[in-house]
């Protein structure tokens, strides 16, 4: 292409060195009036020059590049960064997530003809907001008398609270923003969330049915207001009927985009509302916001994120933040100011289950809708945190299981 002159790749790129060859297009000279000849470069042809360097790369790793030359175009777009710098954190970006993908999967993730958020029976046939939702908008019947012998409360629930399925075509996860926890609906009221899926930004429900099928996890946003949580779904809502594009090179925040994968129109509706749902914390303490795309998986390990427990009311629900020394979050959603009991040191998974031979147990109390920071020291061989409420003699157990301090993850779990 020969629509762009050297100038404007100088000023795109300003430390790149253009070297000048023949070419078709004569160009008089300044000092004879003579013709000499010159080859006009387009910026395609500097970002074909860099995605192959990234290609390159990952073959060295032998990883097959997994990003579209049109992703990789896009997704520069979406960010501020040099094209120096962007190709190099596509490089680490594809090493660090991609391989991980794909061996999980067998196939390749990021192709744009495969898509990780299909259109299930979950999914509303309709783009339409009905004040009440026809029956012949659902794919089912939503199912809220319990499924596989499990059942759900859905009573603490809030708009503006995030699906994350953890169990999905590719295992690569699926967000969906819950938009109304009581929409009405010919067949009863039902959970409505909107979620970027294979058809686009759509209407789609959560029930028991969901929940099993799919390994969903419910996350709350830390600190986030009845405001925020408004506004979140707002942006959601003003999304519906656009297009799918399942690129997580881009990161679009803009409320006119054009298109969206799941994961990026959730974190863009928190975005909007002034919440970054991306951000992580490392064992310094020190905040790292996304670099690239933000996969589900970002959204779940953000320290702007935690677990909510729907099993029941009365449980309190835990987050992990970071260090050797455990520091965890306990935050009490009862409904009722708590006097919560944790043990200080890890302790086996059994004892924390079952909530015997533990040692070093504190009490902190909690008003309702509140949360505390406590540490947890580690234990030798040691691998649970149990955390736990007394209501009507009863007691409620959360424990944590299988921490992970790379990415500040565990396993939660309610007894």
């Amino acid at each position: 292409m020969a629509l762009s002159v050297i100038l404007i790749i100088t000023l795109l790129i300003p430390d790149m060195r253009i070297s000048v060859f023949a070419s078709t297009e004569e160009i008089p000279s300044a000092d004879n009036n003579q013709l000499s000849t010159t080859e006009v470069i387009s910026y395609l042809d500097i970002f074909k020059n860099y995605y192959d360097i990234a290609e390159n790369k990952l073959k060295e790793n032998d990883i097959e590049m997994p990003f579209s030359f049109e992703q990789f175009c896009e997704g520069y777009y979406s960010h501020t960064y040099d094209i120096t710098v962007y190709t190099n954190m596509v490089i680490d970006y594809a090493i660090s997530y991609v391989v991980d993908y794909t061996q999980n999967s067998g196939s390749n993730l990021l192709d744009s003809s495969t898509s990780s958020s299909a259109d299930a029976d979950y999914i509303l046939t309709s783009t339409i907001d009905y004040s009440v939702t026809p029956s012949s908008a659902f794919t089912r019947e939503p199912i809220y008398s319990g499924y596989e012998s499990q059942t759900f409360d859905y009573s603490s629930l809030q708009i503006g609270d995030i699906v994350y399925e953890t169990d999905t075509i590719l295992n690569v996860g699926h967000n969906a923003i819950i938009s109304d926890v009581s929409h009405a609906s010919e067949y009863g009221n039902y959970v409505q969330t909107i979620e970027a899926v294979a058809s686009g930004v759509n209407y789609g429900m959560l029930d028991d049915n969901r929940i099993v099928s799919f390994g969903v996890v419910i996350l709350r946003v830390v600190d986030a207001t009845q405001s925020n949580r408004e506004d979140a779904v707002y942006f959601a809502k003003k999304q519906i009927g656009k297009p799918y594009s399942l690129n997580t090179l881009r990161l679009n925040t803009d409320i006119n985009s054009s298109k969206w994968y799941c994961s990026e129109l959730v974190y863009a509706a928190y975005n909007y509302a002034g919440i970054d749902i991306g951000v992580r914390i490392n064992s310094s303490g020190v905040t790292q916001p996304l670099k690239l795309g933000c996969v589900p998986s970002d959204i779940y390990r953000s320290c702007n994120t935690y677990d909510k427990c729907i099993q029941d009311s009365n449980h309190v629900d835990i987050q992990l933040l970071y260090g050797s020394r455990w520091q965890i979050r306990i935050f009490n959603n009862t409904g009722h100011p708590k006097m919560v009991y944790y043990n200080s040191k890890m302790t086996f998974e059994d004892d924390a289950k079952n909530w015997e031979n533990l040692s070093n147990i504190k009490s902190v109390s909690i008003a309702s809708g509140n949360y505390t920071t406590v540490r947890i020291t580690t234990n030798w061989f040691a691998t649970d945190i149990a955390i736990s409420v007394v209501t009507a003699g009863c007691r409620y157990v959360t424990y944590a299981h299988d921490l992970e301090s790379a990415h500040y993850t565990m396993s939660i779990f309610y007894n």
